[in-house]
């Protein structure tokens, strides 16, 4: 670093420095997408049993969809156990209260797959983007010696 007055080996540590302090707090900017990852990755996995598995079902109608009170006419009431003996009634049977939220979100997912598309052609990514440009202002504010282009440009170049 011709600016320091040192060799490369300094040099090579004066990098790694700022690499450090380029990937500080990179914890908390990715915590929206690692939040949403276990989210999703949580409901798939849990989705199926919800729908398909007696016992899992019984507890969530119970819990979440009409309460452990409800009439024994309703469409929602829980069935005998002779008629939940199978994945399938098991299935035909939630999907009393199952059909329009799974709808709903499948319509959802769609729309939201479809903008992410469009905004990937569009190049458009306002969290990541923003955040990039945030890390990268923090860095030339920390190593103001240098030319500000060259460690902006390190700094939107460097990988999460």
């Amino acid at each position: 670093m011709n600016i320091d007055g040192v060799g490369h080996e300094q040099a090579s540590g004066t990098v790694e420095y700022m690499h450090q302090n380029n990937h500080e707090l990179m914890w908390l900017a990715t915590l929206p997408h690692k939040i949403g990852v276990a989210g999703f990755l949580g409901t798939a996995i849990f989705s199926p049993f919800i729908v398909w598995h007696a016992n899992t079902a019984i507890w969530f109608q119970e819990n979440f969809v009409a309460g452990p009170n409800i009439s024994s006419t309703n469409d929602m009431a829980i069935p005998e156990a002779e008629d939940l003996q199978t994945a399938l009634e098991t299935g035909i049977w939630t999907w009393n209260w199952m059909d329009a939220p799974v709808g709903a979100a499948c319509f959802i997912f769609v729309a939201l797959a479809y903008t992410r598309g469009q905004m990937h052609n569009l190049r458009w990514r306002p969290y990541t983007d923003k955040i990039r440009q945030l890390r990268a202002r923090r860095l030339v504010g920390r190593f103001p010696q240098y030319n500000t282009k060259l460690v902006e440009n390190y700094s939107l170049s460097d990988e999460w």
